[in-house]
């Protein structure tokens, strides 16, 4: 919040909502916004993170919208450069980089050549929206970029597809079909905080994988200009998020033998599931042989390379975690 405060640009307003915090959290922001009138609260029950984004876009009246994570930071020059280059190219969303930080580590500075580039529509449909198909590229998460106001309310319209994983994603999804203009300003204006708690253990984190593979699917099925081999992606990501999932109710899950095979065979035998296992090359990612055993359904086969994971030599374990944290 402080970050907000610290903005050049100063015609700005920020909408706090009380999701149902602890008291001290609530009178935190009754502060706030007795300090400051461009700030507004609103109190209610926990409703969880994307019916609260929703309410609050309903509440906003600006002409462009962006978010911001409770422990993340705007650099203070954000607002500014993401409204001069929305006004400059006429944009209906400009996305800017995201700088992560560990305590008082910060990630590289990326140098990005040139400094600001520019999609239209038929781009973003070839290329840029791939990125939400397991290609890394174009980030999936909301904060870091400015909308439109008439952009961003069409998530008033959209159903809640997931409840605990990927409601990012989900949105940005049925977001950038509607996009004329996008902006990347290779500056990074945000600031992410890593080692925050939403990366525990989620036992219906393939509940949400399968949504997000439906919208996925549906969205391909819809706009033309997305690239066939699209499909052959999600079918990849998919099959890994399952093999991931098994992972994380081993590890972190405490699940014992019997109750990984039940969660096995409940996805393992979904139709959506066996068609993106029997993807063609669908295999082609994630750990070798996972793909063929459920497409086989061989479940103990499957079942011994999720208890079986292979061994990373300590130093590759460490340079990959550094890597992941820093970006």
């Amino acid at each position: 919040m402080k970050s907000v405060l610290r903005q050049t640009y100063p015609d700005w307003e920020m909408i706090l909502i009380d999701d149902g915090s602890a008291p001290p959290c609530a009178a935190l922001c009754d502060r706030l916004a007795e300090r400051d009138r461009r700030i507004r609260v609103f109190h209610q029950e926990n409703k969880g993170a994307e019916r609260t984004r929703q309410y609050g876009v309903a509440l906003a009246l600006g002409e462009e919208m962006t978010f911001l994570d409770s422990d993340d930071v705007l650099e203070p020059e954000a607002l500014r450069r993401a409204k001069e280059a929305m006004e400059q190219y006429g944009a209906d969303l400009v996305q800017f980089e995201v700088r992560r930080f560990l305590g008082p580590i910060r990630g590289p500075r990326k140098k990005t050549d040139p400094p600001v580039q520019v999609a239209f529509h038929d781009e973003i449909l070839r290329k840029l929206i791939l990125s939400y198909y397991g290609i890394a590229g174009f980030p999936g998460y909301m904060c870091g970029k400015l909308y439109t106001a008439a952009l961003i309310r069409r998530v008033l319209d959209f159903a809640v597809v997931v409840q605990f994983f990927g409601e990012d994603l989900s949105n940005n999804l049925r977001l950038l079909p509607h996009v004329r203009c996008l902006v990347m300003l290779r500056e990074p204006l945000y600031s992410y905080r890593m080692g925050g708690g939403t990366s525990r253990f989620m036992k219906h984190f393939f509940d949400d994988s399968l949504a997000l593979h439906a919208l996925l699917t549906e969205t391909l099925e819809r706009e033309p200009l997305i690239p066939r081999e699209a499909a052959y992606y999600a079918a990849v990501q998919l099959k890994n998020e399952l093999y991931y999932h098994l992972c994380g109710c081993r590890e972190k899950g405490g699940y014992s033998m019997e109750a990984l095979r039940e969660e096995l065979l409940r996805y393992g035998t979904l139709p959506q599931v066996q068609d993106a296992v029997n993807y063609p090359r669908a295999d082609q990612s994630g750990r070798a042989g996972f793909r063929e055993a459920v497409a086989g359904q061989r479940w103990e086969d499957a079942l011994a390379l999720v208890l079986d994971p292979p061994k990373e030599p300590l130093v590759k374990r460490l340079a990959r975690w550094a890597a992941k944290k820093l970006g």
